[in-house]
């Protein structure tokens, strides 16, 4: 995997803003990962709140990892 500080910034330039925008749609605390899930939103910025099983989302994220487990 190589190294990107431009991504990386990119990515968490705006974080605060998205988080802040997804907490005052919600109006509670954000679970661990609403913070990572609303910061890597296709639109980038959260307009609505989204319901388990009901809303379709769509993300882009930077980078996906893949842990396996073996027996």
């Amino acid at each position: 995997m190589t190294f990107d500080i431009k991504m990386i910034k990119k990515v968490y330039e705006n974080k605060t803003t998205r988080v802040d925008k997804a907490h005052d749609l919600i109006r509670r605390s954000l679970a661990l990962i609403e913070n990572f899930l609303d910061n890597h939103l296709w639109h980038l910025m959260p307009s609505q709140t989204f319901n388990r099983g009901v809303n379709y989302v769509e993300f882009a994220p930077d980078r996906v990892a893949f842990q396996i487990v073996t027996a």
